[in-house]
């Protein structure tokens, strides 16, 4: 399961298995580019920053 969360400030996303302190679940998502698309149309949208940890990577590099 990937995560998709929002900080306190509202100004990242990020991508990742475990919930960091201050951080918010925005999306639940099985794979990780579905997590990767939604974090980025939010991005987009709200012009946050993106963020995810290398290690979260599927062994396809997903």
């Amino acid at each position: 399961m990937y995560l998709v969360l929002m900080n306190r400030r509202g100004d990242r996303l990020l991508i990742s298995r475990e919930v960091p302190d201050g951080w918010t679940i925005v999306g639940v998502f099985t794979s990780w580019a579905n997590a990767y698309d939604y974090a980025v149309q939010l991005a987009d949208d709200t012009g946050q920053i993106v963020e995810w940890f290398l290690e979260d990577l599927d062994a396809q590099g997903t």
